[in-house]
């Protein structure tokens, strides 16, 4: 989907929705214009716990500053997700982002990363996700 190249592979358990961004993301969506498939992405995130690991945003390839959205003005960021597997399924997704909005818990770091990608059929919390992103805009330790 978006680089050729070295790659990192991040594998989590689908954790409930601590944040708001499942209820808000279809408002935001109209702001996000560059993104690929933005047509086929669902209109709610997932949450992908990564514990006992942690991640640090080093970089990333879409910024859109102060988007007033409605309720508040705020950044976004996103991360190009290559490839997701639902490992209970096996099913593949290759729309998905990491979504990194600066009034989210998780925007730089943490153990729960945001996934905004197409809806994928019969997920549910506890499922073990894989995906997998572009070296170097994530450290993960």
């Amino acid at each position: 989907m978006f680089m050729e190249g070295l790659t990192m592979i991040i594998k989590g358990k689908i954790s409930s929705n601590c944040s708001a961004a499942s209820c808000n993301i279809k408002q935001q969506k109209c702001y996000f214009g560059k993104l690929e498939n933005l047509d086929k992405l669902h209109d709610g995130t997932i949450n992908l716990d990564i514990s006992p690991k942690e991640f640090n945003v080093i970089k990333t390839v879409y910024s859109y500053p102060k988007i007033n959205w409605g309720p508040m003005t705020e950044d976004f960021d996103f991360i190009p997700i290559e490839k997701i597997t639902h490992c209970s399924t096996n099913v593949e997704s290759v729309s998905g982002y990491l979504y990194l909005p600066s009034r989210s818990p998780n925007r730089l770091g943490g153990k729960i990363l945001e996934i905004w990608t197409e809806f994928i059929e019969g997920v549910k919390i506890g499922d073990t996700l894989e995906i997998v992103i572009p070296d170097g805009y994530l450290e993960v330790s």
